[in-house]
């Protein structure tokens, strides 16, 4: 596949359905669990040809290794309808991508990188940095990707990550889209990557990401969000994000030994005109109720079944005391002893009981009433 470059911003509403069962591993991508939906302009510039649509695209990332670097190239003084200043960063990732041979496994996943996106004032870019093959791994690569602002010069800020490919790790960037969110005439970029692992916790990073003081950073409060969809729940023309945390964890209880995600229901941050984002407003509360349609006081539901970390979590947003919902959890779950010993237990298995107590005891972003 080939570097492309989107002539102009276009935001795409991306949607998802929710993130899967809360314990069990993830190892299809997050957006092939639902339809994912690259939809016609809100925000379209003048253009002499149409923009290409936004390919799903492959990364796998490592959240610990993060850093931002300004690039020293001389700008291009040619007018800016006459430069194409996506061309050199994508040619560069292209050049790291061709140290790859075209039978390896992961090239695949590799060559997605290369994906930059016009904005009003120069472009946004997701692209290979770096790769270097595994000495003990035939085939198997680490290195860097990176997120990179361009202005109309061609000047480059880069958000450089790193990243493995190999065997037992997959990943895909799953959308990449724009959108102004605080009305600067600056596009924001709304990206989401999610990484298959085969034996352990599968890895979802995603955000909002904003150029401001010369700097890449995650726009407002967006930072601890990690969407798992962009959605324009209430048809005002702006994406909300929609996200579990703080009700996100990683089970460790497993007999296995290999540590499993576990995330709570679907929970809404509705983007307003000023920037900021809503959590406890009327849309979020109807959002809210899709998994939590009504308290249950008992915490679990006499009938009928319910994932524990939903439950936990929807009865913590209707009000129920956290004294009660620690006793439920503790009268229907099993422990971690006994979901280690692999043995049968006459209570149920609701993920590691440690991340529920630990979600009971956070302080609920929303109240349904």
């Amino acid at each position: 596949m080939a570097a492309v470059s989107d002539e102009r911003a276009t935001l795409f509403r991306v949607r998802a359905d929710r993130v899967p069962s809360a314990f069990v591993k993830r190892r299809s991508s997050l957006f092939a669990l639902g339809s994912l939906l690259l939809v016609s302009s809100l925000h379209r510039c003048k253009t002499t040809q149409s923009p290409a649509p936004v390919a799903p695209v492959a990364v796998v990332e490592r959240a610990d290794a993060a850093t931002a670097a300004v690039v020293d190239a001389a700008p291009d003084a040619r007018p800016a309808e006459a430069r194409d200043v996506c061309a050199a960063v994508l040619a560069r990732s292209a050049q790291v991508l061709a140290t790859v041979p075209p039978t390896n496994a992961w090239r695949e996943q590799l060559q997605t990188f290369g994906r930059c996106v016009r904005t009003t004032r120069g472009a946004w870019a997701i692209v290979l940095d770096e790769l270097r093959p595994i000495a003990d791994a035939e085939g198997a690569y680490e290195g860097t990707w990176a997120i990179v602002h361009l202005d109309d010069a061609g000047r480059e800020v880069r958000a450089t990550r790193g990243g493995t490919w190999r065997d037992y790790m997959n990943a895909e960037l799953q959308s990449m889209a724009l959108f102004d969110y605080d009305g600067d005439g600056e596009q924001e970029l709304l990206w989401s990557v999610h990484t298959n692992v085969n034996e352990g916790p599968d890895l979802h990073a995603s955000g909002v990401t904003t150029f401001a003081r010369g700097a890449i950073a995650a726009f407002a409060n967006t930072a601890e969000v990690s969407p798992t969809a962009f959605e324009d729940v209430d048809s005002d023309g702006r994406p909300d994000l929609v996200g579990s945390a703080p009700y996100v964890g990683e089970g460790d209880d497993s007999p296995s030994g290999f540590s499993y995600n576990m995330n709570g229901p679907s929970l809404l941050w509705r983007s307003l005109p000023n920037g900021a984002f809503a959590r406890d407003d009327a849309a979020a509360q109807q959002y809210a109720r899709r998994a939590c349609p009504a308290r249950v006081n008992t915490v679990f539901a006499r009938t009928g079944e319910i994932e524990a970390s939903t439950a936990v979590v929807c009865a913590r947003l209707w009000g129920v005391a956290p004294a009660a919902v620690h006793a439920a959890i503790n009268r229907r779950c099993e422990s971690v002893a006994e979901a280690e010993s692999a043995r049968p237990s006459r209570r149920a298995r609701c993920g590691d009981v440690r991340v529920l107590h630990r979600w009971v005891d956070l302080a609920p972003p929303l109240r349904l009433q």
